[in-house]
């Protein structure tokens, strides 16, 4: 039996407005949110959509050809924040972030996001000079659980395949013992694990790419070597980029069921 299972991790330049579409801001002090959930209608005038990230933790961007810097923005949404290496640190939670506005270059979140619930500003944006609100630059795949209930012969492996990468774009596997959360044996439910999960980086994904030629080689870890563990995902960087790069996570699990 094999299982196979690919995220796909869009570009920056690509998604400068899909959070939010280029607008501008009233007195109400409110982003107009783009809902991406089913019976959730794209925002009206006076109201706002939820947005959720697909299969993976990402930072928000703030994006404007005008100097907003003296305009701080209220990101409220389920996040954590992040340790040295940008995974991160904490279990999710809601949380609102402060960060101020685009000088003009894009303005980004230090946290990263699971879903996006608002978006405010201390001033009015008006006319002519809108912002918009995108994906950020960094952040990592889903979590990849696996399935340890397999007998001998075992495979897992994890592929990256960075599609129009430049210098500066970097991704790294990484994986972990623990798992985010374990069954309570006692109540019958799932207990978070209550620290960061604690992770190590896997052998394999170059640290950073020199053009495109050898950007779009993709890079593999084999879990032979890593027997014991549980989960991985990638680890992705695109701000020392060109923001143009797109990123193809598969993961790889072969083994007999029990």
């Amino acid at each position: 039996m094999s299982i196979t299972s690919q995220i796909f991790w869009p570009s920056f330049n690509d998604n400068v407005a899909t959070i939010a579409p280029l607008q501008t801001v009233g007195a109400d002090l409110t982003v107009k949110i783009r809902s991406n959930q089913p019976n959730q209608p794209n925002v009206s005038v006076n109201d706002s959509g939820v947005y959720y990230y697909n299969s993976m933790l990402r930072t928000v961007s703030i994006n404007s050809v005008h100097n907003w810097a003296a305009t701080n923005f209220f990101i409220t949404g389920l996040s954590a924040p992040v340790d040295g290496n940008g995974n991160p640190s904490e279990t999710l939670s809601v949380f609102t972030e402060t960060i101020p506005g685009p000088n003009p270059a894009p303005s980004e979140t230090a946290r990263v996001y699971a879903r996006i619930d608002s978006i405010t500003t201390s001033t009015p944006i008006p006319d002519p000079f809108p912002i918009s609100v995108g994906f950020g630059t960094h952040g990592i795949t889903a979590y990849t659980f696996l399935n340890m209930d397999v007998s001998p012969p075992q495979h897992w492996a994890f592929q990256g395949q960075p599609i129009n990468a430049a210098a500066g774009f970097r991704y790294t596997f990484y994986g972990s013992l623990t798992v985010p959360e374990i069954i309570n044996t006692q109540y019958g439910n799932l207990t978070p694990f209550p620290h960061p999960i604690p992770s190590f980086p896997l052998l394999a994904a170059p640290a950073s790419v020199l053009n495109t030629l050898i950007s779009n080689l993709s890079g593999q870890a084999n879990l032979s070597l890593y027997p014991f563990i549980r989960l991985g995902w990638a680890n992705i960087n695109d701000s020392g980029g060109d923001g143009n790069a797109s990123f193809y996570y598969t993961f790889y699990q072969q083994g007999i069921a029990r």
